[in-house]
């Protein structure tokens, strides 16, 4: 079939492309002022004429001359050409090998077609390797399969592995690694070939092959990965089909702890795969969704095995690597994630997922492991950088064989399409090239429509309003919804550019100018007369009491009524203050509202007449007003009302809180505003006070004499001083910290007292900036106005606070405290595993008592006055407090889980622990318990021991704050006690269990003639008068651990006391008679059977004895703390 030349389909884009951008941008193009393709039949004139010519253009050339059939070559390098001849004959030999001598290999059935897959990846991923331990049975064709014998190597050709389950190609890697011409000529070609190949053989699916070791010593590097989408979707599109793709992540075993935590496994257990299926039934879930959700069980897979795993290995260093290589997974799950997001959501081609699962195998390659905790907090992992070095992988593989026979016989989830091939022909050009000016002819039309509609509604909508408007009483509200409207629709006609038959444009102009008109007389006759009006209603309520109230709206009224008066920032501010009660209106409401007042009043130069009822009855109330707070009613109107900056601080928010519910503290009781004051508002004040002003009108009394101002603004100035100071002692009596019930509170609040901007720095130089007197001083006249004003302030609390700004070098020690307190929360809430952190973080402290922020915290606030001082003790209390809890969670989380289920499962209702019980605990078990390397010893060395105190013959906790671990007085005796049982029986604080001892005969009953011990394949003969001593090993090194005690009396009668079992010796000792002496180290120990009786010595060798009663059989272990 002919093809159209890729090069005219360039073209053809362009033009298109070209086309969209005049329709777009068009409107946007002026020339000489003029915008000629605003409208939409314009743009398409001008697309059409673009396109024909174009048309010809292009297709100038004789079309029948144009050779389809013609290959692509872009490039005539000989080692291009080389390769793509390799490729060709290496597909032409394998479809005859397939057809002529493959069916002689499959015995069951040789006329099937054999499904086969195309292995991709990255050169040195892994893939040949992997085939080569596939364990399938592989053909042997040495002109298609390279056997290997000791190491792999990356293949340089493609390679085909012949079964009879399925056939896999083998793709090198540098066919994807880059994105070269060369590169993507071999790539298309190979694709070419597979697409006739599969006409044969049906293709099943792709095995992408990643290295693992690569991408989490590189997470950040993803060329490979753009490289790889590019071709796979090349892939997909060509094939004309959609194949499922199978994940494998190999050479797992280069990440630090796997050869560990599998070691175990059996030949057998290896060859099973070792991954996840990505199906699900809830079609609505992404890939990537999907992969978090199986990654997390998979993860819990993991961690159910790690129990097992630490239970059975001896060795501590290997237990390490064990507990942390679930964890090192876990670290790898956000680069494997955006893996999986790069290769299935970007390459979708269809509702289904391309990703069918994902599995992770070893590599057998030899090199460095990684270990992506080596830099991590781990509080329970001592001595990374000395344990944790680079290690050599064995050579081993791991979980190959199973999951290929996984892919090879599960059910396929994605249905594989083949579509036909379209043919496509010059004629396509026509259609590509005409296409632009039939869309924007469609565009054209419904434009058309759109406009006419929207004209429509235009007319509608004012037609709505003009029956609204009749009503002779509109709210504030109602008549705010019918200007929006009206504003509305005249910028809709601004913006509307009609098309050559909607009306023509005197059609817009007209019903533009109406709208217009309806507008302006909408605000002056409905929105200034409710204006005057509300405002009218309002002063008319007031009353003596309201003397503020009654100036500012007296000074709005007058200024409404005469243009010359009006200030627009003054307007602004007290419609915003009045807005919500006085017109029943919103904040954002009362935007709208001024914004068409402002233009009422802008556009309305003409003096209002202004009804004198009311202007007399407002100054009628503020001429009964004394001076004195007249003119400080006056002062308050004019200085603004702003709230305090430190309010609107967002660490104030975050720190503070204040015991009133609300504390609206003005910045006209800040320094800037009492300086203002005193120069410029108090004679202002006083004056219009004494001769009147444009709002009080004139002052038909006595004008007051220069005396009288003077003390009249001594009035003034004492009664603002007063609510200056009573306004900073409201705000020092009712700020406080905030509390905290969690590490997630406690970092809000230490964030917002430190860093840049600290809060607890803020609140001190807020108040000393404002209240400090040297400061004041620095800033006022001296004068003995503020004499009174600063006495005051002396005697307040403020003074406090200022004397803890002054104290610099404590402020500066304190912040840096808070900070690394701060620090060490944020580390703890930004883990998953809080309590965790916690315990880490807890065990440094209780380690580091005087160095730690919790402790300096207690020291510095003894230094600073209330309430500083109980605000930090506050702080170091409640955050150690929660310390505390989530160290006790922790360690009860571990006891529960992990100490309790194994004592529970092989100590419980066993002996030496419950000295009646028939059942014995296995050597093994009580080595792995109490051991000092065993399990008890290392929860309490890695979490417990830096909160216990164990150098006193009685433990006991370590306390910090005056608190210490909350831990029971039986559970510290618990673990006392386990820790003298490991003394007990392993003297050397090592692994091994080993009590040796001696006997000595002391005496024997006349009737005996000889007692005799066997044990451990050794036979002592004791008689009257002997004093020989013995020396006895337990437990015992041969397979016959049982003892037993012969007693012959003096007739050669024989009677035998026998214990069996691991623990016989101590069996035998305790059904005997056990009496103390002198000596810790000796117990006097009588055999009695029958009557008879013998009396020895017995001696201990370890430096505790483990024969003193009360120790062992006592011994309970501990649910919690």
């Amino acid at each position: 079939m002919n093809s159209f030349p890729k090069k005219q389909f360039f073209f053809l884009f362009l033009i298109i492309a070209l086309d969209l951008l005049i329709w777009q941008i068009g409107p946007l193009i002026a020339i000489a002022n003029k915008f000629i393709l605003i409208t939409p039949f314009s743009r398409i004139a001008t697309i059409g004429i673009f396109s024909i010519v174009s048309l010809f253009s292009i297709f100038k050339i004789n079309i029948r001359k144009i050779n389809f059939n013609k290959p692509l070559s872009l490039f005539d390098k000989s080692l291009l050409q080389a390769e793509i001849k390799s490729l060709k004959i290496n597909f032409a030999n394998a479809t005859h090998f397939l057809k002529t001598q493959f069916a002689s290999y499959i015995e069951n059935s040789p006329h099937k077609k054999i499904p086969w897959y195309l292995t991709l990846g990255p050169s040195q991923s892994g893939k040949t390797t992997l085939l080569s331990h596939a364990e399938l049975d592989f053909i042997a064709t040495e002109q298609f399969v390279k056997r290997f014998t000791d190491d792999t190597f990356s293949s340089t050709s493609c390679n085909w592995w012949f079964s009879s389950q399925g056939v896999f190609l083998d793709v090198p890697g540098h066919f994807i690694d880059t994105d070269s011409k060369e590169t993507s000529s071999s790539w298309f070609e190979l694709i070419k070939l597979i697409k006739i190949q599969k006409k044969h053989y049906p293709l099943e699916g792709l095995l992408l092959v990643i290295n693992i070791h690569e991408i989490a010593k590189n997470p950040n590097n993803t060329a490979y990965l753009e490289a790889l989408q590019k071709k796979l979707i090349t892939l997909q599109t060509k094939l004309k089909g959609h194949y499922p793709v199978y994940l494998i992540f190999t050479q797992c075993d280069r990440i630090l702890g796997f050869n560990e935590f599998f070691s175990d496994l059996g030949p057998a257990e290896r060859q099973n795969y070792l991954g996840f299926s990505l199906h699900h039934e809830d079609d609505t879930l992404t890939t990537t969704d999907l992969f978090n959700h199986e990654f997390d069980h998979f993860l819990k897979r993991l961690n159910q095995r790690l129990i097992w795993r630490l239970h059975q290995e001896p060795h501590l260093e290997t237990r390490f690597l064990i507990k942390d290589f679930p964890i090192q997974f876990e670290n790898l799950k956000n680069t494997l994630a955006n893996i999986v997001h790069q290769l299935s959501e970007k390459l979708t081609l269809n509702k289904n997922l391309p990703l069918q699962s994902i599995y992770f195998c070893s590599g057998t390659q030899k090199g460095e492991q990684i270990d992506k905790l080596l830099h991590s907090f781990s509080p329970l992992r001592p001595s990374l950088e000395k344990n944790l070095t680079t290690q050599l992988v064995q050579a081993k593989p791991f979980f190959i064989h199973q999951f290929f026979n996984h892919i090879l016989t599960s059910p396929k989830t994605f249905s594989v399409k083949n579509a036909v091939t379209i043919v496509r022909t010059p004629f396509l050009g026509y259609f590509l090239i005409l296409l632009p000016p039939l869309l924007a002819s469609i565009f054209w039309v419904l434009n058309y429509k759109q406009q006419k509609n929207q004209l429509r509604m235009a007319t509608q909508r004012y037609d709505d309003y003009q029956q609204t408007i009749k009503e002779k009483t509109l709210s504030p509200h109602a008549l705010l919804m019918g200007l929006n409207s009206l504003q509305t629709t005249l910028l809709f006609l601004d913006h509307f550019h009609p098309s050559i038959s909607v009306g023509g444009k005197h059609a817009k102009e007209v019903e533009k100018q109406k709208v217009e008109a309806s507008y302006q007389d909408s605000l002056h006759k409905k929105l200034l007369p409710q204006l005057f009006s509300i405002l009218e209603k309002r002063i008319l309520s007031f009353n003596n009491l309201q003397a503020k109230e009654t100036y500012a709206s007296l000074k709005m009224y007058l200024m409404l009524g005469d243009a010359s008066h009006f200030d627009n920032a003054y307007f602004n501010i007290w419609l915003l203050k009045e807005g919500p009660t006085l017109f029943g209106l919103n904040t954002e409401d009362t935007k709208q509202y001024y914004y068409h007042a402002t233009r009422a009043l802008t556009s309305n130069i003409k003096k209002e007449n202004l009804n004198q009822e009311v202007i007399q009855h407002a100054r009628k109330i503020l001429e009964n007003i004394p001076y004195p707070l007249l003119a400080y009613e006056l002062i308050k109107a004019n200085v603004t009302s702003e709230t305090l900056s430190f309010f609107k601080s967002k660490k104030t928010f975050n720190a503070f809180y204040f015991t009133e519910n609300k504390v609206d503290f003005s910045e006209i009781y800040t320094l800037a505003a009492l300086t203002l004051i005193d120069k410029q508002y108090l004679n202002t004040a006083c004056n219009d006070v004494a001769t009147g002003n444009w709002i009080l009108g004139k002052n038909a009394q006595t004008i007051l004499t220069t005396e009288e101002i003077e003390n009249l603004k001594q009035e003034v100035i004492d009664l603002y001083l007063t609510d200056y100071i009573n306004a900073w002692q409201k705000f020092s009596n009712t700020i406080q910290l905030k509390g905290f019930k969690n590490f997630l509170e406690s970092d809000l609040m230490l964030n917002a007292l430190t860093g840049e901007n600290a809060g607890l720095i803020e609140l001190l130089q807020t108040i000393s900036k404002n209240t400090a007197i040297p400061t004041l001083k620095n800033s006022l006249p001296e004068t003995s106005n503020f004499t009174a004003f600063f006495d005051e302030l002396s005697k307040s609390r403020l003074a406090q606070f200022n004397k803890a700004s002054e104290n610099t070098t404590q402020l500066t020690q304190t912040i840096n405290a808070l900070t690394r307190l701060s620090h060490d929360i944020h580390m703890i809430t930004a883990q998953s595993n809080q309590d965790a952190t916690a315990l880490g973080v807890a065990q440094q402290y209780i380690q580091n008592i005087a160095s730690n922020p919790i402790t300096q915290l207690l020291q510095l606030s003894t230094t600073f006055p209330e309430p500083l001082k109980s605000w930090l003790e506050n702080i170091a209390f409640g955050n150690w407090k929660l310390l505390l809890d989530a160290c006790t969670r922790e360690m009860n989380h571990t006891l529960k889980d992990l100490i309790m289920p194994y004592y529970l499962s092989t100590l419980h209702e066993r002996y030496p622990l419950f000295k009646n019980s028939n059942l014995d605990t296995k050597i093994t078990d009580f080595k792995q318990f109490f051991s000092p390397q065993g399990l008890l010893a290392y929860f309490f060395n890695h979490s417990l021991k830096p909160f216990i105190d164990t150098k006193k013959p009685r433990w006991s906790t370590i306390k910090l704050a005056g608190m210490g671990l909350p831990i029971s007085n039986n559970t510290l005796l618990q673990l006392e006690r386990a820790h003298i049982i490991s003394r007990m029986f392993f003297p050397d604080g090592g692994d091994d269990l080993k009590i040796k001892f001696f006997l000595q005969p002391i005496a024997l009953m006349p009737t005996l003639k000889s007692i005799s011990i066997h044990y451990n394949g050794k036979e002592i003969i004791d008689l009257q008068q002997d004093i020989k001593l013995s020396t006895w090993i337990w437990p015992s090194e041969n397979n016959n651990p049982d003892v037993s005690v012969d007693f012959v009396n003096n007739e050669g009668q024989g009677s035998l006391i026998h214990e069996k079992g691991a623990w016989a010796w101590l069996r035998l000792l305790d059904a005997s008679h056990l009496q103390k002496t002198d000596d810790l180290k000796k117990f006097e120990v009588t055999f009695d059977l029958n009557g008879n009786s013998a009396k020895y010595l017995l001696i201990a060798n370890n430096s505790i004895n483990p024969f003193i009663a009360g120790i062992t059989d006592q011994f309970r272990c501990p649910e919690k703390l």
